[in-house]
């Protein structure tokens, strides 16, 4: 297990990029408005990637854009199975329930 992650440095895909292996995310989440999703390491540490959709699909989750060029993510997230961690992502920066 690696230490928690308290926030991401924000990396926005351009078209015809691919988000990269997950051995290579460090405390990075990447954006691509491409494939619509959001893909990051989860924050408490266990390694397990997390890829949120974050297009206009009944479902997905919504993001928003802040000033600071950060990302927030609505709803919360949480891991149903291994490390079952629950939070929030604010600016790109973790809540934790």
């Amino acid at each position: 297990m690696s230490h928690r992650i308290e926030k991401y440095d924000l990396v926005r895909l351009e078209p015809g990029q691919y988000v990269p292996p997950k051995d290579e995310f460090g405390e990075r989440m990447y954006h691509s408005s491409e494939f619509e999703l959001v893909a990051f390491l989860c924050p408490c540490g266990c390694g397990n990637e997390i890829s949120i959709p974050v297009g206009t699909k009944q479902g997905d989750w919504s993001m928003r854009s802040e000033v600071d060029g950060s990302l927030t993510l609505d709803p919360s997230l949480l891991q149903r199975g291994g490390c079952k961690s629950h939070f929030f992502i604010e600016s790109c920066c973790v809540r934790w329930v």
